[in-house]
């Protein structure tokens, strides 16, 4: 999602099989890249409302 307003930013193709192995490289990969979309989003809403992401 987007900052204001909420748009969809990205759509991940999550292709590993199941079961998933919540500590391989590939899984540690697609989850490295969602908390980064996440943070650069949360930064941008800070900043918006004149705040910092440490408050």
């Amino acid at each position: 999602m987007t900052a204001r307003p909420g748009r969809i930013k990205s759509i991940i193709r999550f292709d590993l099989p199941h079961p998933r192995d919540s500590t391989s490289d590939q899984f540690r990969d697609v989850e490295r890249r969602i908390y980064a979309d996440l943070d650069e989003e949360l930064a941008k809403t800070f900043a918006l409302e004149g705040r910092s992401a440490r408050e």
